[in-house]
């Protein structure tokens, strides 16, 4: 039986690695050339002129490349868009760079002689960092943690480990979220059940184990000082303050306290100012720290460990960090 030939493609956000990057089977990030890509300005109705020119100027993109019987188009190119969704969240979760402003894109098309011709546009909420998450943006590219995490995020939805997909539920979620104090609701909300911690001490001591006490929070960025906030200054204030939220809690007067963000010399950071609060210096840390927790458990082929139970909890409860 005939079959069509299909693409579905996203642009990729804060690439500057230059190169093409296989990711699984058939799904990768690739250097689409000018004359392949589809005719944006066409769908002038359904995007913005910012769009437009935005994607226009996108030279790398995720893409997934398949085949489907005419009759069975709509299911496979819905099976498709929400397996390329599954790949922007791995991604984040190995760069959370965010989408930057436009907004998070699935584009299905067809393939033809001429390039891609689009068969229609998924226009989901962008997805927002924080600051330091737009400072890493300019830092290299992990090519085998991106590959990692994406081959693990399909595992786990394949397989519906339900521990592992609420998290990348909530992730995606809170960056999709404009208040700070949902944002961190939702992702402390995500560390909580991946961590399967009841109270404050069973969480504090099972991310201890997992990542390290003395673990920077932050990633370094090279023309910046490291960030000085370890695991051991945050993740107590974190459980806390998701509790006040979650409960509808007064916010205790130190989240307010104006620190700052400084570098292990005390000094503050370039791009920050002396008013940055306690508060938002715990939003990015829940951020960077679900995304930290997710990706050890993708990089070091964990899927398995997490969808036992018994198993999971027996590894949190090791000292597993310094392996």
């Amino acid at each position: 039986m005939f079959r069509s030939e299909y693409a579905v493609i996203s642009p990729v956000p804060s690439w500057n690695a230059r190169k093409d990057l296989q990711l699984s089977d058939r799904i990768r990030i690739e250097r689409i050339p000018e004359a392949e890509r589809p005719k944006f300005e066409a769908w002038n109705e359904f995007l913005s002129l910012s769009q437009i020119r935005d994607l226009s100027r996108k030279s790398f993109w995720f893409r997934y490349d398949f085949q489907a019987e005419p009759l069975k188009g709509t299911e496979s190119k819905f099976a498709a868009t929400e397996l390329l969704r599954n790949v922007l969240i791995a991604y984040q979760v190995a760069r959370p760079v965010g989408t930057g402003e436009t907004a998070t894109l699935v584009i299905p098309c067809e393939k033809t002689k001429n390039g891609l011709v689009i068969d229609t546009i998924h226009n989901y909420r962008r997805l927002e960092t924080t600051l330091w998450g737009r400072m890493i943006a300019s830092e290299p590219v992990d090519f085998g943690a991106i590959s990692a995490v994406s081959t693990g995020v399909q595992e786990a939805v394949a397989r519906r480990v339900v521990r592992l997909q609420n998290p990348l539920y909530l992730l995606e979620m809170g960056q999709q979220a404009d208040n700070p104090h949902i944002r961190v609701l939702l992702w402390v909300a995500g560390l909580d059940a991946l961590l399967m911690a009841r109270n404050a001490k069973v969480f504090e001591r099972r991310l201890f184990n997992f990542l390290g006490r003395q673990t920077f929070v932050f990633p370094a960025v090279a023309d910046l000082a490291q960030p000085q906030y370890t695991l051991g200054d945050v993740v107590l204030d974190l459980y806390e303050l998701r509790n006040t939220i979650a409960h509808g809690g007064t916010i205790h007067k130190r989240f307010r306290d104006e620190l700052g963000f400084k570098d292990v010399g005390g000094n503050l950071i370039d791009g920050y100012n002396h008013t940055y609060q306690r508060r938002q210096i715990l939003e990015e840390a829940a951020l960077f720290l679900l995304c930290s927790a997710l990706r050890r458990v993708f990089v070091n082929n964990l899927t398995g460990i997490v969808a036992d139970t018994k198993g999971w909890r027996d590894h949190l409860e090791k000292q597993v960090a310094s392996r």
